[in-house]
């Protein structure tokens, strides 16, 4: 990749806010990183950079959500509590029966004893 295509790159790292990695002659790849505006002043020294390989993401199983969670959309107001799960998704009150498959990429979870909403997603094993 020449200095070009590097700086192109770094640019867009920036914009998104995406993580990277950086090459290291002696140590191999090292990341991932968020301090791309560290690395843009260091473009010269580390000739090598990439995106950071993100894990395929996919949707939550029975286990993950477990009743007396709250479910809501994303960027939603209301949400209900999970009251029940089956093998092809949970019940959940006040917005009825939602699949598996649709958790992932629509809904937000918050489990008891967490403060913040999670996307319904986990890392493809």
């Amino acid at each position: 990749m020449n200095l070009p295509e590097r700086c192109r790159l770094i640019a867009d790292i920036i914009e998104n806010d995406l993580p990277f990695e950086v090459k290291h002659y002696e140590k191999g790849w090292d990341g991932p990183d968020n301090n791309a505006i560290w690395y843009a002043d260091m473009v010269e020294d580390y000739p090598e950079i990439r995106l950071f390989p993100m894990p395929e993401m996919i949707f939550l199983g029975p286990k993950e959500v477990p009743p007396g969670c709250a479910i809501r959309q994303i960027g939603s107001d209301s949400w209900g509590i999970v009251t029940s799960i089956d093998c092809e998704g949970i019940y959940v009150a006040n917005i009825g029966k939602v699949l598996f498959s649709q958790l992932h990429p629509t809904y937000e979870i918050k489990r008891p004893g967490e403060e913040d909403w999670q996307l319904c997603q986990k890392a493809k094993s």
